[in-house]
């Protein structure tokens, strides 16, 4: 059938993927908009009140105009934080200060 199914804190949930999905049967003619459904609720549906307080939050500091100061590897970057350990000795040897700032500036 057109649902999902998922435990949330032990309790079972069942999403309908489409309008009245419990009462719709997957065949072999309607299996690729099945595969199409359940994943943009995977992807989407299932974390679209999570990553709506998110945006709200992230709008609220950073504006909305932020974005287009950005690429989407460059977003991601800020948000998720880098996968590669970053060499901070290496860093401070190559830091430029400027404007009255310098190394032991608080």
């Amino acid at each position: 059938y057109f649902q999902f199914t998922h435990d949330v804190y032990g309790q079972t949930q069942i999403v309908d993927l489409i309008d009245n999905g419990s009462n719709i049967p997957v065949t072999n003619e309607n299996r690729k908009l099945y595969v199409q459904k359940y994943v943009d609720y995977l992807l989407n549906g299932s974390i679209q009140k999570q990553f709506e307080s998110f945006r709200i939050g992230f709008f609220q500091v950073c504006g909305i105009s932020v974005l287009s100061l950005f690429r989407a590897e460059e977003l991601k970057l800020c948000v998720c934080g880098s996968p590669v350990d970053i060499d901070t000795t290496q860093l401070e040897q190559v830091c430029l200060y400027k404007a009255g700032y310098n190394k032991h500036h608080p």
